[in-house]
């Protein structure tokens, strides 16, 4: 697991980041959609995601915020979870983008990604709430593909070796 946070410091390219799909809690904290990036591996546990978020300091006040970030399979099932990201001192205007890369999505095709975040209480008299987000995305299980492949090759070969026109061999009935 890695975890990044890095603030966005040109205001245009703050906004882009934010998007259009922004959530809000109380006047004083703004956060984007959840975006994940996949990087499908040959390996069993089928590779890693990248989830990420932007968060902005709307209020007057620099405050702490805590993240928690999670994957699930098409039944509900818990793949891989990251509990208490923290987001330190988020100050006025400030725009963030917290990353986090988690591995050992196994072979999955369809997965579900969370991700909450918890401000404080209470920023400049408004009360603030959690703030949560999801999006489904797909993972291409190269290995489950890579042994399928294989055993299509290995018949297509077994199939070819042992039919009576394959390698050119005619069967002879014994006695005949």
């Amino acid at each position: 697991m890695q975890v990044t946070q890095a603030t966005i410091p040109d205001p245009i390219g703050a906004d882009e980041a934010l998007g259009d799909d922004v959530v809000s809690t109380g006047g004083a904290l703004a956060m984007s959609g959840i975006s994940a990036s996949v990087s499908p591996s040959l390996e069993l546990g089928n590779g890693s995601v990248t989830l990420d978020v932007v968060v902005r300091n709307t209020s007057r006040s620099t405050f702490d915020s805590s993240a928690r970030f999670w994957v699930d399979n098409v039944f509900g099932g818990r793949v891989v979870e990251v509990d208490d990201v923290q987001v330190d001192a988020l100050e006025p205007d400030e725009t963030r983008r917290i990353a986090v890369t988690v591995e050992g999505l196994g072979q999955h095709v369809v997965l579900r990604s969370y991700m909450t975040l918890t401000p404080p209480p209470a920023v400049d008299g408004l009360t603030l709430t959690a703030l949560s987000r999801n999006k489904a995305f797909a993972v291409t299980p190269l290995f489950s593909v890579s042994l399928a492949s294989i055993a299509a090759v290995l018949s297509g070969v077994a199939w070819w070796v042992f039919s009576p026109r394959g390698l050119g061999l005619r069967w002879r009935r014994w006695g005949a």
